[in-house]
């Protein structure tokens, strides 16, 4: 299986180079444990020579421009238009590790394919995962619970 992950890496801004920075030594330091390939997301602009060393030792790893638009959603988004790949898993500029193995499990899990619903969504049919409150009502629409959390394949 083509396994690919996704960094939103954001420029120019010290609150986030602390997340890169976490990001990276606990990717180290709790290893995924299942082959694949790693696309950074350089939001809002190019990240020089220094930056892009910071992500050395990762497998397989690309670097992929995005302007910043739609912030993290937009990135993964344009991530998804550009790289074929079987299963891709996204992380925000924030996201860290605690426990080695995390991507094998994500993958073990990809690969059952027996989801709640799995025949509709192979189906080719969009479930949203409702949160919160809009409006101070609940859409009529909305999914019933079991349904709310989709693995957003495309």
């Amino acid at each position: 299986m083509n396994i690919t992950i996704v960094y939103v890496h954001v420029l120019n801004n010290r609150h986030f180079a602390e997340y890169t920075k976490r990001f990276v030594e606990l990717y180290f330091a709790f290893p995924p444990g299942a082959e694949h390939s790693t696309v950074i997301v350089e939001c809002g602009g190019k990240a020089s020579e220094a930056e892009r060393h910071l992500f050395d030792g990762f497998q397989n790893i690309s670097f992929l421009q995005h302007d910043n638009s739609g912030y993290d959603i937009g990135a993964f988004q344009h991530a998804a238009r550009e790289i074929p790949c079987d299963m891709m898993v996204f992380f925000g500029a924030s996201t860290y590790f605690r426990r080695a193995g995390w991507l094998a499990r994500m993958a073990s899990v990809f690969n059952r394919r027996d989801w709640p619903n799995m025949e509709r969504w192979e189906a080719g049919q969009s479930y949203t995962r409702m949160s919160g409150r809009t409006s101070g009502r609940r859409h009529l629409d909305a999914p019933k619970a079991d349904e709310r959390i989709s693995p957003h394949r495309r």
